[in-house]
């Protein structure tokens, strides 16, 4: 592909949007097995709409605060450069990282999303 200007944002836009709607479908999974667990343990209807709800977001702080903090600890003695651009050249040391918290970012989104 020959993209230049603001088509250049567009590359991967398609693929970008199926994928964050996958882990919004994966979030939704997550609620319903958790309200079918809560309903067959508790019987309340509140406590498995209610209860499924809040352990999605539990799950979903732990699961962001945990990457966060793995990115945070990875870029903590990185140079500057790296640490105000996600580069994705392949060459750079800090590469694999960048693309990591743009799937972290993913996650986040969906969740979003979901809620």
């Amino acid at each position: 592909r020959n993209l230049k200007g603001p088509f250049l944002l567009m590359d991967g836009l398609r693929e970008d949007a199926a994928f964050i709607l996958a882990l919004v479908f994966a979030w939704e999974i997550v609620y319903q097995l958790s309200k079918f667990i809560a309903l067959k343990i508790y019987g309340n209807k509140a406590v498995g709409n209610l209860g499924a709800s809040y352990l999605v977001a539990f799950i979903h702080s732990i699961l962001v605060t945990l990457r966060g903090f793995k990115h945070l600890s990875h870029y903590w003695f990185a140079p500057e450069k790296y640490r105000m651009l996600l580069l994705d050249d392949g060459i750079d040391p800090w590469d694999y990282e960048g693309r990591d918290i743009e799937f972290t970012s993913r996650i986040f989104l969906a969740w979003l999303l979901y809620d």
